[in-house]
């Protein structure tokens, strides 16, 4: 008779919300794990796929679990841009929530892009320091996790290095906090860097001499690199994770910390354009796609997928549209809806509700300006907690980004047969292609204004918006002139290259320790169109 057990993803109750409504179940004991949908459909894609890896059985109890991990813990991850998104560190978090909930256990993810150990130092006063306010005080456990080494290899001499790293764990443990060390990346290349394998083996030492937790991902990896053939990657450009990665260095730490390690071959699926630089000749063809089983440094079962752009419609406006704030006009069916973990692009959740966290409409007017031709988009957002302190900039405070290609098909052909690389928009500021950026409504009731991040900056002319702040949180309405397509006007049929995220921020920090959900779920989005939906004028 097959045992069938189950771990619903809930993540821990915070200020914030967060309902994924999936359950993750076990249908017999071979360990393979599926998704199914529990309540509200929602997509699951890249990273909850990936979660698999680290997801095991519940313990028996929550001391066999997590036996090192007091209740109410704090586990910060700290270093560069493979730590920045916040991949591995949601990942442990989930773990750890799904194993020992009643440890309530808080992990928290701080990066910094080509930061280095002598950098970071400076990091440690602004991110790592407030999120320890009783510091020195018995209690709960404060545990930072330095992974920094990949960018200082380039930059200083191996003394110099582990100089910078001691220095950098007197630094943190100065906060109250106790250091452990994650060894650096090990690059994605076939040959080792002596100069990094040194780094390491110092590391090693220092870990020992010092009584630190040493956390092996740079041995991990190497054993994953060695079993892999030669057409897969876990980290394309050498440097930066995918999923497969981000879930090795999730395992191990989870290992590390005392998590029973699980056995059984474990699945996850990544993308096919984040493993292979060409298509393989030769590989095992699954149902879903190129399979791999490898068995070091554990146990996986790998697919990879190829991509798919999600889809939505804009339906006619059925009365003229108001830019008040006011969601009167609209009608508030079928909304794209950010609420599943698989859009989580920055930070780690530890948000739970029953309600969507955010919901977004889009509409149009047909015709030209002269007609009233427009694109209009309201997007609400629940959140008992908005930052948007007096004077800040769009970027500064919480706020909803839109991305909008209004390309045509005969320009997107042009562009591609000129260029390769047409669909890159952050350096070459294509015509018609741009991210806008909408503020909430400022603390001291200033009406606030819409701003371009990346792309056409033009594109901001003729546009209009209000944002109100509600209850619950707050609303965002936004409109862009018909005269922004390649032939002046909106008409049933037109197909916009499209996508949403929502930035929340809650403290003064610098972007990137913000929360950041997507409805594509892509972190590429700011970056290349290449990954953008489709947004269709009904």
């Amino acid at each position: 008779m097959p045992c069938t057990q189950s771990i619903r993803w809930v993540p821990r109750c915070r200020s914030k919300g967060f309902s994924p409504h999936l359950s993750l179940m076990r249908s017999d004991c071979t360990g393979d794990m599926r998704w199914r949908p529990v309540g509200t459909a929602v997509t699951v894609v890249l990273y909850m796929l990936a979660f698999q890896l680290v997801t095991h059985t519940r313990a028996e109890t929550s001391a066999d679990a997590a036996p090192g991990l007091p209740r109410h813990s704090t586990i910060v991850v700290f270093g560069d841009s493979i730590t920045a998104p916040g991949t591995y560190g949601q990942m442990i978090q989930d773990h750890l929530d799904a194993v020992a909930p009643e440890l309530d256990v808080t992990v928290y993810s701080r990066g910094k892009a080509g930061d280095t150990a002598e950098g970071a130092m400076r990091r440690v006063a602004t991110e790592l320091a407030p999120l320890f306010p009783s510091a020195g005080a018995a209690g709960p456990r404060r545990l930072v996790l330095i992974n920094l080494g990949i960018n200082d290899v380039g930059r200083y001499e191996v003394a110099d290095y582990l100089r910078h790293y001691e220095a950098l764990i007197d630094e943190i443990q100065r906060t109250g906090a106790a250091a452990g060390i994650v060894s650096p990346l090990y690059p994605d290349k076939p040959a080792e860097n002596p100069k990094l394998a040194a780094m390491v083996a110092g590391l090693k030492e220092m870990a020992n001499r010092r009584k630190l937790l040493y956390v092996p991902v740079y041995e991990e990896l190497k054993a994953l690199r060695a079993a892999l053939p030669g057409y897969a990657f876990y980290a394309l450009d050498g440097s930066h994770p995918n999923a497969m990665g981000h879930a090795v260095f999730a395992r191990t730490i989870l290992t590390a910390l005392g998590i029973p390690p699980d056995t059984k071959p474990r699945a996850v699926q990544v993308l096919k354009r984040d493993a292979f630089k060409k298509e393989p000749e030769t590989a095992e063809s699954g149902p879903s796609g190129h399979v791999l089983k490898i068995t070091s440094p554990f146990p996986l079962v790998v697919t990879f997928k190829p991509y798919s752009a999600p889809a939505a419609a804009a339906r006619r406006a059925e009365k003229p549209v108001a830019l008040d704030g006011s969601l009167d006009e609209w009608n508030l069916s079928n909304p794209l809806v950010l609420n599943s973990p698989a859009q989580r692009v920055l930070g780690v959740i530890h948000w739970r509700t029953e309600k969507p966290l955010v919901e977004c409409w889009a509409s149009y007017s047909p015709g030209t300006v002269a007609e009233g031709g427009a694109l209009y988009f309201a997007v609400r957002i629940r959140d008992d907690k908005v930052y948007a302190p007096a004077g800040s900039r769009a970027m500064e405070r919480d706020c909803v980004e839109i991305f909008l290609d209004f390309r045509d098909q005969t320009e997107l052909a042009a562009a591609a047969a000129k260029d390769h690389k047409a669909h890159h928009f952050l350096s070459k500021k294509i015509p018609r292609v741009t991210q806008f950026i909408l503020p909430a409504p400022s603390t001291d009731g200033a009406a606030p204004e819409a701003a371009t991040g990346t792309g056409d900056a033009t594109m901001l002319a003729g546009t209009r918006m209000a944002a109100r702040a509600t209850a619950e949180g707050y609303v965002v309405e936004f409109s862009v002139p018909a005269s922004h397509t390649a032939v002046g006007r909106l008409s049933p049929g037109t197909e916009l290259g499209f996508d949403f995220s929502i930035n929340d921020l809650d403290t003064s920090s610098a972007f990137p320790t913000a929360t950041q959900l997507r409805w594509t779920g892509s972190p590429r989005t700011p970056f290349t169109t290449d990954s953008w939906g489709k947004l269709r004028l009904e």
